[in-house]
């Protein structure tokens, strides 16, 4: 009789880097995501702290929208496997510099954070 063949379940997985902010009415955290999965992402949610302020912002996403300074400038419905995008955090009212922060980060496979999600944990300092 044959034996039956194990198929592995991708799991998702990516990688992020903080990479600045940037002033508009307030100030938004940019966070680098690459995709290191072989699955798209196609939801996400993200919750900033800044740790002097005790303010703690989220947001969910259901599609990805890049900004080229504080104007929307792409919107895309998911992040692609090797991908790599620029997101933004929801916007904060003081300037974040010399502040420590904390984000997590969930990406998720389906749409509503519903479905293959995983969660990366980030501590900086702009």
């Amino acid at each position: 009789t044959p034996s039956p063949t194990l198929t592995e379940t991708p799991v998702p997985s990516f990688d992020m880097e903080f990479i600045g902010y940037i002033k508009c009415a307030g100030w938004r955290i940019k966070i680098q995501i690459t995709n290191t999965s072989s699955q798209p992402f196609k939801s996400a949610k993200i919750v900033v702290k800044d740790e002097v302020t005790e303010v703690e912002l989220t947001a969910n996403l259901d599609d990805f929208t890049e900004l080229n300074g504080c104007l929307p400038t792409a919107t895309k419905e998911m992040i692609k496997p090797g991908e790599t995008f620029l997101i933004s955090s929801p916007q904060f009212d003081t300037n974040p510099k010399n502040h420590q922060f904390r984000a997590f980060i969930t990406l998720c496979t389906e749409k509503g954070q519903s479905e293959g999600c995983i969660t990366r944990k980030l501590n900086f300092k702009p």
